[in-house]
């Protein structure tokens, strides 16, 4: 095939450059794209799950999170403005589409993106009441309103969600989805509960 040929232009209009005109050849197949990348999330820095990626700092975070940890403390662990942390959680929780960070933990290990717990040797014995507040409180709702949905007195739904703090040894919500992962108890991520949009 023959070589297309440019009038070389200079870069005022209607004179002819001293520079020898640019010779282009034709394009018989598009540029080749990058392979797309495969393999462990982790190896690129992020974790995909279907058409959500969330990135290594955001799973660390919420990690750290899962562990207890404030947002202060996780700011000090991961050398970050907890401004910066907060950040973090809120793009996090708007990628699953929940409220809280409690709900936010339970979607990331439904999609295993939070390591496994420990199994717990401790066994507990959670009564009825108790049991019934789990998935409220995990989802965000807050206790007036599990109060108000169990038909409970309010006072009675704060002490049986200390008494779950407490049989766990949790140190807040988010720690209490670790915590009962760690005694075999999964609790799924049910929307419309208070902490799904």
């Amino acid at each position: 095939m023959k070589p297309l040929q440019a009038p070389a232009v200079s870069l005022r209009v209607g004179r002819q450059s001293q520079h020898p005109p640019v010779v282009m050849e034709p394009m018989l197949h598009p540029p080749q794209q990058p392979a797309p990348r495969t393999g462990p999330a982790e190896t690129f820095g992020a974790a995909v799950v279907g058409s959500v990626s969330f990135t290594e700092r955001e799973i660390q975070v919420a990690d750290l999170l899962a562990d207890g940890l404030t947002t202060p403390k996780v700011g000090q662990r991961l050398n970050l403005a907890p401004a910066t942390v907060v950040t973090y959680t809120r793009h996090a929780r708007a990628k699953l589409g929940v409220r809280t960070t409690p709900a936010l933990i339970v979607g990331l290990y439904e999609r295993q993106l939070l390591p496994e717990p420990p199994v717990s040797l401790h066994t507990l014995d959670l009564d009825a009441d108790v049991l019934a507040v789990i998935p409220l409180l995990l989802h965000g709702v807050p206790g007036t309103d599990i109060a108000k949905r169990l038909k409970r007195p309010v006072r009675q739904v704060h002490a049986d969600i200390q008494n779950l703090f407490g049989d766990v040894l949790a140190l807040n919500a988010a720690h209490t989805v670790r915590r009962l992962r760690s005694h075999g108890l999964h609790y799924p991520l049910i929307t419309g509960m208070g902490g799904a949009a």
